[in-house]
C-alpha cells in the first residue's frame, strides 16, 4: 500500500497534461492490486491511499475490486489512445522508456490475466465481451518482455535484487546456495513428470549439477540439517545460469528484472483461445510460450523438446480441453520457475496444475488457498478487518474466483 500510493499520487496530480504518465500509473497500480486480491481476497480498495482523511479503511468485496481493475485498465488504454499533447514519458519509465504502444500491450495482457483468472466463475459471453476486438498482436509478444532496469550496477544498493539476494551480496558474499531445486522441480524437467523420460533442454539453464555432477533436488519442506550424510550425498542442484546467479559477474549483477514475460503472455493467450474467449490458434500460442521460455533462459534444444512432448499427457497440447489446460499451466509453471513464484502458486490454486506434492510437515492435507491478514492490519484497522481468522482459514476460505 505504501509503494502503490506513489501511483495514486501520479494519477491525482492536477498540473499539466501528464495523461501518459497517469496511464502507466493506472496499469501498474492494477498490476499490484490484482496480486493483493489474489493472495488475500477482500481487501481495502476504494478507500485506499487516503492517509490523512481515512485512517480506518473499509474492506471491499474481491469480485467488485476485480471489476474495477478492469475499468482502470480500460481507462488507461483510452488515455493512451487519446494522449495528444501529453508530456512525453522518457527514461523515468524504467520498463519501456516511454514506449506507449508497449504500455498498451501491457494493459491488454493484464486484462487478459484478469479474465483468465476468473475462468471458474465467469460466463463465456462475459469473457468474450471483455476481450472483444483483441487479437494476439494486442498482447505482449516476442521481444516485448516487461523488464525493469533503473540502472543496475555491481555495487551496494544498485545490484539486480534477485542477484543480490540469491546470487552474490554487494559485499561479495556468496548467496548462490540459498535456494536448492526441489525434487519435483527437477522431475518437471528431466522427463519424469511428462513421462517421456527425456531431459528438457532448459534443465541445465535452470539448475547446476551437484558436487557429483548430477542433477538432484531436495524434497520440499526437508531441512538440510536434518539429513544424514548418506541422504545428503553429493548435495543438491542450485539455481543455474538462466537466472543469472551462477557467477559473480557484472553481466549478472546488471540483468533486467522481469515483471511480465512473453512466455506468460503466450500461455494466457493459449488458455483464452482454448476456452473460447478469443480467436486464435491455441497450439501456436502454446508453442510460442515454450519457445519464449527457452529464449529467456538462454537454453538450447527447443525444437527437440517441442517434438518430444507432442503426445505427453498434460505436457503437450493434445487431448481433451482439461488436458490442454493442464499442459498450458504446467508449461507456464516451468516458464515462471524462479521468475514469478506467486503467479505459479495462484495458478496452481485456480487449476490444481501441476500436481505437485505437498511439502513435508504441512499442517493440512490440502494446499493453502490464500494468505491470512497480517497482524499489523488486525491491530491497525481493527474496525474493518475480518476478525474471524484462524490458521485453518488459509486452507478453506477461497478467493472469489476459486
Amino acid at each position: 500500500y505504501r509503494r502503490t500510493s506513489n501511483y495514486t499520487n501520479i494519477i491525482n496530480y492536477t498540473e499539466g497534461n501528464y495523461s501518459d504518465h497517469k496511464a502507466i500509473a493506472k496499469v501498474l497500480r492494477a498490476f499490484y492490486f490484482q496480486y493483493l486480491v489474489d493472495v488475500y481476497g477482500d481487501i481495502p480498495y476504494f478507500g485506499k491511499h487516503q492517509y490523512t482523511e481515512l485512517l480506518q479503511v473499509p474492506y471491499d468485496d474481491d469480485a467488485v475490486i476485480y471489476a474495477d481493475l478492469l475499468n482502470e485498465l480500460n481507462d488507461a488504454i483510452t488515455m493512451i489512445d487519446n494522449s495528444s499533447g501529453a508530456v512525453t514519458v522518457g527514461n523515468e519509465d524504467a520498463i519501456y522508456q516511454g514506449n506507449m504502444t508497449m504500455w498498451r500491450k501491457f494493459a491488454n495482457t493484464l486484462k487478459l490475466r484478469l479474465i483468465v483468472r476468473q475462468s471458474n466463475v465467469i460466463s463465456l459471453a462475459d469473457a468474450q465481451a471483455a476481450l472483444a476486438g483483441l487479437t494476439t498482436t494486442d498482447f505482449i509478444g516476442f521481444g516485448d518482455n516487461a523488464a525493469m532496469n533503473p540502472g543496475y550496477a555491481k555495487e551496494t544498493d544498485r545490484q539486480n535484487p534477485f542477484f543480490e539476494i540469491f546470487g552474490y551480496a554487494a559485499t561479495g558474499a556468496t548467496n548462490n546456495t540459498f535456494v536448492t531445486g526441489t525434487e519435483f522441480a527437477l522431475q518437471m524437467v528431466d522427463g519424469t513428470v511428462s513421462g517421456t523420460g527425456n531431459v528438457d533442454g532448459r534443465r541445465s539453464s535452470m539448475f547446476r549439477t551437484n558436487n557429483g555432477g548430477n542433477y538432484v533436488g531436495i524434497e520440499q519442506g526437508q531441512v538440510l540439517g536434518n539429513l544424514t550424510p548418506a541422504e545428503a550425498g553429493d548435495g543438491f542442484s542450485f539455481l543455474g545460469a538462466g537466472y543469472g546467479v551462477d557467477a559473480n559477474t557484472t553481466a549478472n549483477a546488471t540483468r533486467d528484472t522481469h515483471i511480465f514475460t512473453e512466455a506468460e503472455s503466450f500461455f494466457l493467450q493459449a488458455e483464452a483461445v482454448t476456452r473460447g474467449y478469443m480467436p486464435g490458434t491455441g497450439l501456436t500460442l502454446f508453442n510460442n510460450g515454450i519457445q519464449a521460455s527457452f529464449e529467456l533462459l538462454e537454453a538450447t534444444g527447443y525444437a527437440a523438446y517441442q517434438a518430444d512432448i507432442v503426445a505427453a499427457n498434460g505436457f503437450g497440447y493434445a487431448g481433451s480441453t482439461d488436458q490442454l489446460i493442464e499442459a498450458i499451466i504446467s508449461q507456464k509453471w516451468i516458464a515462471l520457475h524462479s521468475i514469478n513464484g506467486a503467479e505459479s502458486w495462484i495458478e496452481m490454486t485456480r487449476t490444481t496444475y501441476p500436481n505437485a506434492p505437498l511439502p513435508l510437515n504441512q499442517p493440512s492435507s490440502v494446499r493453502s488457498v490464500k494468505l491470512l491478514y497480517p497482524i499489523s492490519e488486525i491491530q491497525g484497522n481493527s474496525a474493518n478487518v475480518p476478525t474471524v481468522q484462524t490458521s485453518a482459514d488459509t486452507f478453506v476460505n477461497t478467493v472469489f474466483w476459486n
